[in-house]
């Protein structure tokens, strides 16, 4: 019967050769730590100069979309209101409470989504 790969040892290192450790460092968010911005304006002099103005741009942009978002959500609630208020007119009570909580979820869903955002 033969091994399979999960059965097999691992090869052992002689006892005079060193172990070989991997080191990944990595970092999360628009800029680079202190000392990679360092490194970058050694290769290139502006370089930390414009990372911070490709953050701060990418920063507006983000919040002019999430604005944008929010008056475009905001707006399609307000006109799902309008055949609520023809069945309304036409006297349709049935109807009338299935598409009138229409924009009540969909503002509601906005209000969670843009409003009440943790930290």
């Amino acid at each position: 019967m033969s091994e399979g790969p999960d059965e097999r040892p691992l090869p052992r290192p002689a006892d005079d050769e060193p172990a070989g450790i991997t080191l990944y460092e990595g970092f999360a968010g628009p800029l680079p730590p202190p000392q990679v911005l360092r490194a970058y304006r050694e290769a290139i002099p502006d370089a930390p100069e414009r990372i911070l103005d490709m953050a701060e741009a990418q920063a507006r942009h983000r919040m002019r979309m999430d604005r944008l978002g929010l008056a475009a959500a905001v707006a399609i609630a307000a006109l799902a209101t309008v055949p609520g208020v023809l069945l309304a007119v036409t006297d349709q009570p049935w109807p009338i409470r299935l598409i009138g909580l229409a924009p009540v979820v969909v503002i509601g869903a906005v209000f969670a989504r843009y409003a009440i955002r943790p930290g």
